[in-house]
Parts: structure tokens; sequence; C-alpha cells
């Protein structure tokens, strides 16, 4: 694990829960131990580093991923399909209703020319 995706990953996490001033200092921190301080500090927190008997007690799962476009079609609901999209013209030739309902009427009066 890399110091940035450490780091990078708890920035977003503690977004909330830090104060501004505090989320600076976080932010600025350049080194896993000076990390690890700031959380057991400011937030009673201190990491559990597990041991390789720990991991060796995880189960890889099994994912097959074959198969899986036609277990989604087969559970996904008919009327959360797009049947039709549609379709926005514009004309060039136009100038549109909002446009035209900005239009003065008299054009002397815009020039002062009354």
């Amino acid at each position: 694990l890399t110091f940035q995706c450490f780091h990078h990953h708890l920035v977003f996490m503690l977004e909330k829960l830090l104060t501004k001033s505090k989320r600076r200092i976080f932010n600025s921190l350049q080194h896993f131990d000076d990390v690890l301080r700031f959380l057991q500090y400011h937030l009673d927190l201190k990491p559990q580093v597990y041991g390789g008997n720990m991991f060796k007690k995880r189960q890889i799962l099994n994912l097959d991923y074959n198969g899986r476009d036609s277990v989604y079609n087969k559970l996904k609901l008919p009327y959360q399909t797009v049947t039709e999209l549609a379709k926005v013209e514009y004309s060039y030739d136009n100038d549109g209703t909002f446009f035209k309902s900005k239009l003065v009427e008299d054009d002397s009066i815009e020039f002062g020319l009354e």
C-alpha cells in the first residue's frame, strides 16, 4: 500500500469528521507514522496490524462472471428500460418563443427616434 493511496483514502473518509484546521494539518502529512499519530491523538484511533494467521483464515471468494448479462436481463424489470429516447430538434431558422418574447415591437423606441 503506497502512502499516497493510504492518505488519499483517509482524506475522503475524514472529510466530515475533522474541522477545517485539522483537515489542513492532516492534508499536509507526508509519512505513515505521522498519519497514524494524528489518528491516535485527534480521533483516539489506533490501527491494528493483523498477523499472517489472521489472513490465512480468510477465504478467497469464487467470483464467476460468466453469464452475468443473462442474469441481469432476467432479473431486470421491464419498466426499467428506456424504449424510446426523446428526440429534440432545433431549428436555426426560428428564434424560439423565449427570444421572440424579448423582441421590441417598435425599433424606433430602442434607438430613441420617437
